[in-house]
């Protein structure tokens, strides 16, 4: 059960390191999830409890500047500030949905549904 436990936090790791420099998967939030899979595998005894709980606000950070920078990205290449609102809401009802695969699917339906309504 360990082993399978560690295979499934290091999958977690290298998915999320790909995922860093691909924006189609959702980087942070893997890695993240791997910590949570091997602090649990521990028993968080490894690394203490205020240690995941840093890396959790580190995290949502990194996510709301992720959020922020799609916004800006939506503006500067001539989306309205409909498909601005529409790619934020997207990324976070995706993210409720369907989990780390909303990140990249949210804020495209978003944005895009956002204009075709107005």
């Amino acid at each position: 059960m360990e082993l399978l436990g560690l295979i499934i936090a290091i999958v977690f790791f290298v998915v999320g390191f790909i995922g860093t420099v691909l924006p189609i998967l959702p980087g942070v939030i893997l890695i993240f999830s791997g910590m949570v899979v091997y602090g649990i595998l521990t028993s968080f005894h490894d690394l203490s409890i205020y240690f995941f709980l840093m890396q959790g606000a580190a995290m949502m950070l990194v996510f709301g500047i992720d959020l922020i920078a799609s916004s800006i990205g939506i503006r500067k290449f001539d989306g309205s500030k409909q498909a601005a609102v529409g790619g934020a809401f997207g990324i976070i009802i995706g993210l409720i949905l369907l989990g780390p695969l909303g990140i990249a699917i949210g804020p495209f339906v978003g944005a895009v549904g956002v204009e075709l309504i107005s």
